[in-house]
């Protein structure tokens, strides 16, 4: 995707490969999605309802209830990109409809893995299968409110051209190979993945468990690269 004039507002740039084809899906059916009259914020609604429906199916533990969770949610991913694509077109983007968005995305990821959890004790010991998701779900929420911290401290300290800049991950230049190897080692696209995979193969039990282990990995990783980059920091006062 480039940055062409796109309705009233700007074509959104997708770096992944999933976000790619979610988005090549969700351009295509913007404008007709324009001419029923739905909004920004009922696409979110709806993108939530698809995540809800993922949770129960997954719930239910049995392979074709995975695989009908697995469609749920890409339905969800898609519909997640066709809300703001939607606002972009109508000019209708606003801070309260990207907070509603940000607020449905954590409460999908949380229902999802509530729904395969629920899924796998039906079909595995309960307890270790219950104390993997706490953990996953505990890596989660420290991951990300470390990179909410860490993106905090840039824009406070107004640190230009840093480590952790997504324009220096990323580049139009990318090989295939380079562009799949970001792809997998990105907490969020990895996890997704995993799920999918998992699915696909009913092999969720062993999914949950690598996402679990993916995640805190990803967690030791990011608190070591940031105590090294904030260290230098502290000592030169900014870091180009």
């Amino acid at each position: 995707m480039n940055n062409k004039s796109f309705g009233k507002g700007p074509r959104r740039q997708s770096y992944y490969l999933l976000g790619k084809m979610a988005r090549f899906v969700s351009l295509s059916l913007v404008e007709r999605i324009a001419a029923t009259g739905l909004k920004p914020n009922d696409l979110t609604l709806i993108s939530f309802v698809f995540s809800i429906f993922a949770a129960l199916f997954y719930s239910f533990g049995s392979y074709h209830g995975n695989i009908a969770a697995m469609l749920c949610y890409w339905a969800f991913f898609i519909v997640d990109h066709m809300d703001g694509d939607l606002a972009r077109y109508l000019g209708m983007e606003s801070v309260t409809g990207q907070i509603k968005d940000h607020v449905y995305g954590k409460l999908t990821i949380i229902l999802v893995y509530l729904g395969i959890s629920a899924g796998l004790a039906r079909t595995h010991d309960p307890a270790p299968i219950w104390f993997t998701a706490f953990m996953l779900m505990a890596g989660l929420l420290g991951s990300q409110s470390l990179l909410s911290k860490r993106k905090m401290i840039v824009m406070e300290k107004n640190i230009a051209g840093h480590k952790f800049d997504l324009k220096k991950q990323f580049s139009p230049s990318d090989s295939l190979p380079r562009i799949l190897f970001k792809e997998v080692t990105a907490l969020h696209m990895a996890t997704i993945y995993l799920i999918l995979v998992g699915s696909i193969f009913n092999k969720l039990y062993f999914a949950l468990v690598l996402t679990a282990g993916y995640v805190w990995l990803y967690y030791f990783y990011q608190i070591s690269a940031s105590i090294s980059y904030f260290k230098r920091v502290d000592k030169q006062g900014t870091v180009a």
